[in-house]
């Protein structure tokens, strides 16, 4: 953990490196023996090799390098390896719009985005665990979730870090200022989840990121939102040597070892290092970073996938007031670290993949169902036990959710009678979304004709605005459609269904038809059907 403020501002681009190597022979074949590779990581300072800031906030001219991608070409130059994936940090306090230029300025050159998002802004308390969960910025994240959609590119999202800590308005660690519980954490990041899963933001891979634990820490079990809502765990820690006062040189076993082994029991998920560093003061550090990531990771933390390198100066960083003495965590601090860096992006042992393995939930469903016809879905995940929520969107816009357990085995099934006057003219498929955490598989099925469907478009209108009524049936059948408030206030109208068996009509709803607040209108179609009457419904909104 660095010196930081609660709502420090920081928007800086961090790399994760693809490369890493020794020019020590016996290293590299260990390195090469032990297993998949890894990726690392690092954070860029621009220009010059420093953090720009300008009253704590990233420069406008330091905003342009970032989102040019500039800074990306210029650091792979300089430490003459590509990065795998980029990574920077965003804060809720200034409403921070989706970084549309930097996640493609990282798209293009082949790199995978991590953004750290941070509720937090200039009053602390407004930005409590609970006041997110409750959804006063639901609207805001719902931006951010619809935004990423649209993107459509896979990117890492960092939310909410070292939660365990005391430091960040969403902390719960002991003498929290905003009195955070883990249970009010833990509600907090499943809510912001969901808005983006129901969003259909399925690109967004969540990354779940402690501070590295003391003794006789709280258990990280207690902050843990669950295997549903997570796709990477992570850790942040540093060696600052011998910087601060009565501080010691550690090596990373001793500062990642007791939490490391915390995670490998608490879940199965991947783990990433999101913040790592090392100032020069109290010891070698190129020989350091040549233990760390030559040895010690591929040989006694084979669960590491990913390892981010806070590249920072913290003078340039952190108040010069309020943040005394610094370590300098560059690459970059001298000549000597630098090279022994370059042999780690050159090491063939670290090209690893920050991507997640294919979602494991699947949903097998009935192809096409009739109205009266049952629909039969069978569901199955890797995580038993564990909700599924089942989204089916229907042509004419109707909706219809359910909620379903699946068995100690993973197994579930959900099945219903299929609904009339479902479909449209021209469209027929019902969309069906289920969705684990983060886990989603996105399936449709075809609702055949019924002897009689009617739909309106648009489904929610003003009074005397103009709908869309269409019917479907046997060609060259007369329908009676009927529009009914619910205080009994009705308007009529007769359609007779074309070659295709399809008719379509616009009228203006009635001023009759709208009551005093927002009106339910019930659309009724009845007709003939070889001798025997047939009647159907849809529905529309007045406002």
């Amino acid at each position: 953990m660095l010196h930081r403020r609660a709502t420090i501002a920081l928007i800086f681009l961090s790399l994760v490196s693809v490369g890493a190597g020794c020019t020590l022979r016996s290293a590299r074949a260990g390195a090469q023996s032990a297993g998949k590779p890894i990726a690392l990581g690092a954070v860029i300072n621009d220009p010059e090799d420093d953090m720009v800031f300008a009253n704590d906030y990233v420069s406008r001219r330091e905003v342009g390098h970032l989102s040019d991608g500039s800074a990306i070409d210029r650091y792979s130059a300089m430490v003459r390896g590509r990065p795998s994936f980029v990574a920077w940090y965003e804060i809720w306090g200034r409403y921070e719009q989706w970084p549309a230029r930097l996640v493609q300025a990282a798209y293009v050159r082949g790199i995978i985005p991590m953004i750290t998002w941070m509720p937090t802004g200039d009053r602390a308390s407004a930005y409590a665990a609970s006041v997110v969960a409750s959804g006063k910025y639901d609207s805001y994240v719902r931006s951010w979730a619809r935004a990423a959609r649209q993107w459509g590119h896979p990117f890492l999202l960092r939310f909410a870090h070292e939660m365990n800590g005391n430091w960040y308005p969403w902390g719960t660690g002991p003498k929290n200022f905003n009195h955070n519980t883990p249970s009010a954490f833990v509600a907090e990041w499943r809510h912001v989840h969901k808005i983006f899963t129901s969003a259909g933001a399925i690109n967004a891979i969540w990354v779940w990121s402690p501070n590295v634990i003391g003794p006789n820490s709280p258990s990280l079990s207690n902050d843990y939102p669950g295997d549903a809502y997570v796709d990477w765990t992570a850790l942040d820690g540093y060696n600052r040597g011998a910087v601060d006062k009565n501080g010691r040189w550690r090596t990373f076993s001793q500062i990642f070892g007791p939490s490391y082994h915390r995670l490998t029991s608490l879940s199965r998920k991947p783990i990433m290092v999101a913040e790592l560093g090392s100032a020069e003061k109290g010891g070698d550090k190129a020989r350091w970073m040549r233990n760390t990531f030559l040895r010690d990771l591929p040989t006694s933390f084979p669960r590491v996938r990913a390892v981010t390198w806070f590249n920072a100066n913290e003078r340039t960083l952190l108040s010069a007031k309020n943040h005394p003495p610094f370590a300098d965590h560059r690459v970059n601090s001298t000549a000597d670290s630098l090279n022994a860096w370059r042999d780690v992006v050159t090491s063939p042992m670290d090209h690893g993949d920050v991507l997640t393995p294919t979602p494991v939930l699947r949903v097998k469903l009935t192809s096409r169902v009739a109205p009266g016809g049952r629909q039969l879905m069978r569901i199955h995940t890797r995580i038993p036990r564990e909700l599924v929520h089942i989204s089916v969107d229907y042509p004419n816009g109707d909706r219809q959710s359910a909620a379903i357990q699946p068995d100690a085995s993973g197994h579930a099934t959900y099945s219903f009678v299929q609904g009339s006057s479902k479909i449209r003219r021209g469209d027929l498929r019902a969309n069906v979304i289920a969705s684990l955490g983060a886990y989603v598989d996105l399936q449709s099925y075809t609702v055949l004709y019924g002897r009689l469907d009617v739909s309106v478009e648009p489904r929610e209108q003003h009074a005397s605005g103009l709908i869309t009524i269409s019917a479907h049936a046997t060609p060259f059948t007369r329908a009676l459609i009927v529009l009914k408030s619910g205080d009994g206030s009705s308007q009529y109208l007769t359609v007779r269904t074309g070659k295709d068996g399809w008719a379509s009509v616009a009228r203006r709803v009635s001023r009759k038809l709208k009551g005093a607040a927002s009106t339910k209108i019930i659309v009724s179609a009845s007709a003939s059907y070889h001798g025997h009457a047939v009647t159907t419904q849809s529905f529309f909104t007045v406002s």
